[in-house]
């Protein structure tokens, strides 16, 4: 159907002169400015005591690294608006750097697709109000986690990444001169019910087994002992292949994944498929590029260990 049949079945009680229409339009424009951010203010937020108490730490080779997931109510406070509406999770971090080095936080190892300050006031911006967009963007870049951490230092700021439920796995990395200082956090989220910690519950697995393989050789032929797939809940089925199989610390597991871009995410058809008689112990997916499928991870703790 052309344009101009399509026009001709339009009722003509709704035929317009051209410029009713661009008045309409701008009318409609001025009224989302009006109710949209033009009044915003600069926040009068300048304590992170209550973040810093409720905060998790970690000290590696005199870097000390300290973290909290903020809930609604923290960005209202810090940003003078509810962030994480926009599906954003802001993550407060703070490095202690007593080292002699210049160090640098790589924002892609804590999340590949995490978003600018920028992006994130971008969001809140009003039409026909450049003063309050700009200093809603001056606000948002200074809260903003900023680089470098210079020596005998203490540099806070905020990291804009996308959700995670429950409790958030937060991969740092601090990079210095020649070294990398690797960061693995589990953060509660506020407001979501807390959860047992996925580590504790894999650990547990692998603890009932009475095998704890020192060598290579003897690893490789028990893993060949593994069934090739897993099955369905009554096992009357084959599943998906056991076609990977990775050995390491699970914070250094748990780190590798979220830096390619893998997210904690279970759907129901997971929980059909059973190894070691019980459902997976964690599905990650990886969201494919121009159309391309997820990729993911059924994952379960063998019972045993390398």
């Amino acid at each position: 159907m052309n344009s101009n049949s399509r026009s001709a079945e339009i009722p003509r009680q709704f035929h317009r002169p051209a410029g009713f229409v661009a008045g309409f339009v701008i009318c409609a424009l001025l009224g989302l400015g009006a109710t949209g951010c033009s009044n915003w203010q600069v926040p009068s937020w300048n304590d992170s005591g209550d973040l810093r108490a409720r905060a998790e730490s970690e000290t590696i080779r005199g870097v000390r690294l300290s973290a909290t997931v903020l809930g609604s109510e923290d960005s209202r406070q810090m940003f003078g608006t509810n962030v994480n509406a926009t599906g954003v999770q802001p993550v407060w971090i703070e490095v202690e750097n007593t080292t002699p080095e210049i160090l640098w936080l790589l924002r892609s190892g804590t999340d590949p697709d995490y978003f600018s300050p920028l992006e994130v006031a971008w969001s809140f911006h009003a039409a026909f109000s450049s003063s309050a967009n700009a200093r809603l963007d001056d606000h948002f870049r200074a809260m903003g986690f900023p680089n470098p951490i210079p020596p005998g230092s203490k540099v806070a700021g905020v990291v804009f990444t996308n959700p995670q439920r429950q409790t958030r796995f937060l991969s740092v990395d601090i990079l210095g001169e020649g070294q990398v200082f690797a960061f693995s956090l589990f953060l509660p989220v506020p407001g979501d019910r807390p959860e047992e910690p996925l580590i504790n519950t894999i650990m547990g697995y692998a603890d009932k087994g009475n095998e704890d393989f020192q060598d290579a050789g003897a690893l490789r032929a028990r893993l060949e002992k593994i069934s090739c797939c897993a099955s369905s809940v009554d096992g009357s089925a084959s599943g998906d292949p056991v076609n990977v199989v990775i050995v390491g610390g699970f914070a250094d597991i748990a780190a590798a994944l979220v830096r390619r871009g893998f997210r904690k995410l279970e759907m129901d058809v997971d929980a059909e498929q059973r190894l070691f008689g019980r459902a997976p112990d964690a599905v990650v997916r990886k969201s494919g590029q121009g159309g391309v499928p997820a990729n993911w991870l059924r994952l379960w703790a063998a019972p045993f260990r390398y």
